[in-house]
């Protein structure tokens, strides 16, 4: 144990501790509380302190944001069902909720015997991004066709981008893959700078790299089955395309 090094705690919390003083005679440690731009926080009695972590929770944090962010969506996503009430005066409709990144299916319901009636019914896939003064989700969609009449309802399929609440499992290990192979390629630099700690057991370089290569490999894998998945929970969407004066209808 050293002046200078930085502790924390095994709770969750991103506090950590950079310690000033180790007497060996009392014996005592001293450390200023909230170190490294952490927030001090209150943790239960004989909560375990990790001795300079190779990993910590803010970098933790930062990888398991990166892959939430910029590496699942548009492939992997949560599928919600909103409800919208279809308008006789205009086609462009306020988006569900602001979460809504891309429309998988519009469908009516006009007979409770009847099976969602799709047929002639169009919308954009993405949304205009707009502002919160007019429609006040910021996105507005467009939706042709179908009953509009002021009452009857669009049900409509949405991507929402997942979030750490709304993971299912499955998806959950295509986070963790995709942070193991952040924290060791983002790591690998100060660990072969030195000095190396109780976390790092290996002095080969590059070894992080290539064991993030594999979880990169093992990442995709998942993500390639799981996109397939969801491909195959939503019907075949309708595409229009305007030809003269010939209207074709092509299943995408």
């Amino acid at each position: 144990m050293g002046i200078g090094e930085m502790w924390e705690h095994d709770d969750g919390s991103p506090e950590q501790r950079e310690i000033t003083d180790v007497d060996i005679s009392t014996p005592l440690i001293t450390g200023i509380r909230g170190s490294n731009g952490s927030t001090a926080a209150t943790h239960l009695t004989s909560t375990y302190l990790i001795k300079e972590p190779r990993f910590t929770h803010n970098l933790i944090t930062d990888a398991v944001d990166q892959a939430l962010d910029n590496d699942l969506f548009p492939h992997v996503y949560e599928i919600v069902e909103h409800q919208v009430t279809s308008s006789a005066t205009t086609n462009a409709y306020n988006a569900p909720a602001t979460a809504c990144e891309q429309f998988l299916d519009v469908y009516q319901r006009t007979d409770a015997t009847f099976v969602p009636k799709r047929a002639g019914i169009r919308y954009s896939v993405y949304p205009q991004n707009v502002d919160t003064a007019l429609w006040s989700n910021g996105k507005v969609f467009e939706i042709y066709g179908g009953k509009r009449d002021g009452t009857e309802k669009y049900y409509v399929n949405c991507a929402h981008r997942l979030a750490i609440g709304t993971l299912l499992t499955r998806q959950e290990t295509l986070v963790r893959m995709r942070t193991c192979q952040y924290l060791l390629e983002w790591t690998e630099p100060r660990r072969l700078a030195g000095p190396t700690n109780q976390g790092d057991r290996t002095v080969r370089p590059g070894a992080a790299l290539q064991t993030g290569a594999y979880y990169e490999s093992e990442f995709r894998r998942h993500l390639r089955n799981e996109s397939a998945w969801l491909k195959r929970q939503r019907p075949p969407r309708k595409v229009f395309k305007r030809e003269g004066a010939v209207t074709y209808a092509t299943a995408s």
